[in-house]
């Protein structure tokens, strides 16, 4: 039995998403089911705070770390996670849940700058060996430049909220961090990691001209938004980052055509990315429902693509990647089950005296599409195939770039 475990955790090393992609899914349903068990009264208090907290900083962030430690070592052909800093991340991660659940706040972001600080180190650490090793390869794709951005994003954001939690600074830290810690990273990764992979699954990838300047004036723009979003100018703020997320994608050729492929997932991830330009625009023209936009943009878009992407990236390195051609169950529910937490989850801001009736039906229709998808999922987690397919996938998207 030991010789079993050693075997699987060489290969969770290898490969970290069969760690993390599983303990994005258990940190989700602490998140979600905190609004099933306030509706069934099985807590007597509720806190905004700390769904969006777990949500923004374990769920995502874990399914984020899987798929980071898992593609850069094969983007810089450098090698794997080693065992100390798998376990440094579930340390942190952890820790991160715990302290939320305890309400120590505090403890909790600052455990989240040090993930941060840990993630960039992963991928530091890979380039540098790369530079040092004189690789005459392909360079980074430049919508990679997003990723490092965003990790640099939510230290300064995160530092923000807990100054002014402190009372170190004034309130409008607060207003400017705790928003700008939610988004601001993980935007940055779906534009970096979805500006990169989508159009290649899509079959819709083009070259185009080196785009540094560009890319640098958007993010500039993107940080000037929270500044926006701090003096409660919610129009301008989600109008220009729903600009900044619109710019990208087209040019990326992501929300500008149609998916050549015709998997059924390949049109999940497409759907995610209009999904997650729609919310922030839909934000940005009806400011008072910002938050119901917001959660178009949170479910209909991260979660969509998180499930989307990560079924890929489990079924191709289980080498079961002709099933991915199939439409296969479990995307019909994960596409039915957002729609239908979507409009539960809408019903709120028309319904105030039934908010937390709407928020408990649409926690378990979440929860229900998570554990079949958990279910499904957990065989070709736990399989170790002897061919590669991710790793052919891989070669071929480098050779288009």
């Amino acid at each position: 039995m030991s010789k079993k475990f050693s075997n699987w955790w060489e290969a969770a090393c290898r490969e970290p998403y069969r760690i993390f992609f599983p303990l994005g899914v258990l940190a989700g349903t602490i998140g979600i089911g905190h609004w099933l068990f306030y509706a069934f009264h099985w807590l007597p208090k509720y806190s905004g705070f700390f769904h969006s907290s777990i949500q923004m900083m374990v769920y995502m962030n874990c399914f984020v770390a899987g798929f980071l430690m898992t593609a850069i070592p094969r983007f810089t052909g450098t090698p794997t996670a080693e065992s100390r800093e798998v376990l440094s991340f579930l340390l942190i991660l952890g820790g991160m849940a715990t302290f939320l659940s305890l309400e120590q706040w505090i403890v909790a972001e600052g455990m989240f700058i040090v993930w941060l600080v840990l993630l960039m180190a992963f991928v530091g650490k890979r380039i540098v060996a790369r530079i040092r090793a004189g690789s005459s390869g392909q360079k980074p794709p430049l919508e990679m430049m997003w990723v490092p951005l965003g990790m640099m994003t939510g230290i300064s954001a995160t530092a923000l909220l807990m100054l002014g939690q402190l009372e170190i600074l004034p309130r409008w830290s607060l207003t400017i961090g705790k928003p700008m810690m939610d988004q601001g990273f993980l935007l940055c990764v779906v534009l970096g990691i979805g500006g990169f992979l989508i159009p290649r699954v899509m079959g819709t990838y083009a070259p185009l001209p080196s785009s540094g300047r560009l890319y640098a004036t958007l993010f500039l723009v993107f940080i000037f938004t929270f500044i926006l979003e701090g003096m409660q100018l919610f129009s301008w703020a989600y109008g220009l980052r729903a600009f900044v997320m619109t710019v990208v994608f087209i040019r990326a050729r992501i929300i500008s055509k149609l998916p050549v492929a015709r998997s059924f997932y390949i049109r999940l991830v497409w759907i995610s990315a209009w999904m997650t330009a729609l919310g922030l625009w839909g934000a940005a023209f009806l400011p008072d429902y910002r938050i119901v936009w917001l959660h178009v943009t949170f479910i209909g878009g991260f979660s969509l693509m998180v499930y989307a992407i990560a079924t890929m990236v489990i079924m191709s390195h289980a080498g079961e990647g002709e099933r991915l051609q199939k439409p296969l169950w479990i995307f019909w529910m994960i596409g039915l089950g957002t729609v239908i937490v979507l409009i539960k989850r809408s019903f709120v801001a028309f319904f105030p005296d039934q908010y937390f009736q709407f928020l408990g039906m649409a926690a378990a229709v979440w929860l229900i599409v998570a554990t079949s998808w958990f279910v499904f999922i957990i065989p070709s987690i736990l399989k170790i195939p002897r061919e590669d397919e991710f790793g052919k996938m891989h070669e071929r998207a480098v050779r288009e770039k």
